[in-house]
């Protein structure tokens, strides 16, 4: 049986001590554990006694915020047993859930009729309970093997299999007693390493030994990402469902840090405008050269879709000179129809002395002058 079961065991014993007299506890202490046992989660004191958390120094006993916590340690709450609730009561909860950084759920607790700001409504997940209702659901005899264990989530196989250190063999088992194997052979066979969700695992040197990626994973990993941050709608730490969002995305850190997303296929994420500001905040601090040149491409890119004559710029003619066609930023240019033809006619020696009359004739055929492939 798992530490989860164990702990749940031990709550369901508590209440019903409590409701046959047997022990004396405060309201909000009883409301803790009720809400441990109805969220299948264990109380923060317990804390300790889970594994993965006497790895690691950050967890301790002290007052934190956080009442109860999941199994996988994904996931915190606070259970407040008071009459209304505002965000300045949360904010321990908060930042001690900032501290935790594998925290990505958080929940607040509270009593059915309490009233809570709205700040706080848009800010927590909010779970409702009435204590009376749960109390009365909760037997006045002893518990001992009656209820079905915690299972781990992906995020929470995830972690063990991390901290296992070696590629599993066929009998080794994660904490809740499923199979670490079959989780760790499902990846593999089925290249989840490519999905957002299981990025992670790409730091881990027994997962990539043999992950040989090919031109089919790297479109996979680049549509999953995209994907993963429109239903999220951002990269930042505002969502507090997985508020830890962008910290998932080794993918992309690995794009950004070794420059592949100005190269195919990768610039492909540089479409999308919360990837493309973070690459080139990541590019001032690193390239200011580049930067300025990406940021001027933008400005001739404006022109273009202005209706605005580029050909006589400096920078137009370094491209057509040193035939950068080929070459991020400049290829940002070449998706317009326009564009593509006068660069053809200039690098073939059209005999013409103005390109102004080149775009001139586009424009008539076109007056937005806006030939989009």
């Amino acid at each position: 049986m798992s530490i989860c079961y164990d702990f749940i065991c031990k709550y369901y014993n508590i209440l019903s001590n409590y409701k046959i007299g047997k022990i004396l506890l405060p309201d909000h202490k009883v409301f803790e554990y009720v809400a441990a046992v109805k969220l299948n989660m264990i109380m923060w004191e317990d804390i300790l006694n889970i594994p993965e958390a006497r790895l690691n120094t950050q967890y301790t006993v002290d007052d934190s915020g956080i009442d109860i916590i999941s199994y996988d340690l994904t996931v915190a709450g606070q259970v407040k047993y008071v009459n209304s609730l505002t965000w300045e009561l949360l904010t321990t909860f908060d930042g001690f859930c900032d501290h935790l950084e594998v925290v990505s759920k958080r929940l607040v607790i509270i009593r059915h009729d309490t009233k809570i700001s709205s700040r706080v409504q848009t800010i927590c997940k909010i779970i409702r309970l009435n204590m009376i209702d749960e109390l009365n659901s909760v037997p006045t005899v002893t518990i001992n093997k009656q209820l079905k264990y915690s299972k781990l989530s992906v995020d929470g196989k995830i972690r063990e299999l991390i901290a296992f250190g070696r590629k599993p063999k066929t009998n080794d088992k994660f904490s809740d007693g499923q199979n670490m194997y079959s989780f760790w052979n499902s990846i593999k066979q089925g290249r989840k390493l490519n999905l957002a969700t299981y990025t992670k695992l790409r730091e881990v040197p027994f997962m990539m030994n043999k992950f040989k990626e090919t031109e089919d994973d790297f479109q996979i990993q680049i549509n999953s990402l995209l994907k993963y941050i429109d239903d999220h709608i951002t990269i930042t730490k505002i969502d507090t469902i997985d508020y830890k969002l962008y910290d998932k995305f080794i993918i992309w850190n690995e794009c950004k840090l070794q420059r592949k997303c100005e190269h195919e296929p990768w610039v492909q994420l540089l479409d999308n405008f919360m990837l493309k500001k973070d690459y080139y905040d990541h590019l001032k601090t690193v390239d200011l050269d580049m930067y300025n040149l990406a940021t001027q491409i933008d400005e001739l890119v404006e022109f273009i879709e202005e209706g605005i004559n580029i050909f006589e710029h400096d920078l137009w003619i370094k491209c057509v000179n040193e035939n950068l066609i080929d070459k991020w930023p400049y290829t940002n240019l070449f998706e317009y129809l326009e564009v593509i033809e006068v660069y053809i006619l200039m690098t073939t020696n059209f005999p013409i002395s103005t390109y102004d009359e080149i775009y001139r004739n586009i424009l008539k055929e076109d007056p937005s002058g806006m030939f989009m492939i």
